[in-house]
């Protein structure tokens, strides 16, 4: 019987959806790798920059099956750092589940909630963008615990 309650209690909190989140700047965008140049820990080489700076704006403009593509050019460049990697994954995930690939984002969204490169500031969108691709998969149990998490980190609780 519990699983009802539980249900609708996640229903009305992830109310909002995830289309919102796809595009959201906490989601769609990673940090600019210019703006990250300053740190050696998270330069990106300029071969990198360009199919990786479209992919952003392709994600921007909504075009998921399109900045997957310039992911995958990106990811050609081979050997990328650490901080390249989870460039690619932290766009990758919503541009995944914009061209429909809910697996995908699944994993994705999971690998950019585990990075210890995800700014704290960014955490609680996509934590609830996480649970709502676990309620949509009707993974209540998953979701449940992806939005306590969240709640945790937005309200210290």
């Amino acid at each position: 019987m519990r699983s009802k309650p539980l249900r609708a209690l996640l229903a009305l909190t992830l109310s909002s959806g995830l289309a919102a989140f796809a595009t959201s700047p906490a989601l769609a965008a990673a940090p600019e790798p210019a703006a990250s140049a300053a740190s050696a820990a998270n330069a990106v080489r300029p071969e990198f920059a360009t199919p990786f700076n479209a992919a952003q704006t392709a994600m921007k403009a909504g075009q998921g099956a399109e900045a997957l593509a310039k992911l995958k050019e990106a990811e050609a460049v081979g050997n990328l750092s650490a901080y390249e990697s989870y460039l690619v994954l932290r766009v990758r995930a919503p541009a995944e589940y914009a061209a429909g690939d809910m697996a995908a984002a699944e994993r994705d969204f999971e690998g950019v909630v585990a990075s210890p490169l995800l700014p704290a500031e960014d955490r609680p969108p996509i934590m609830k963008a996480l649970a709502t691709i676990y309620y949509t998969d009707k993974q209540y149990d998953k979701a449940a615990t992806a939005m306590q998490q969240f709640f945790k980190t937005t309200l210290g609780r």
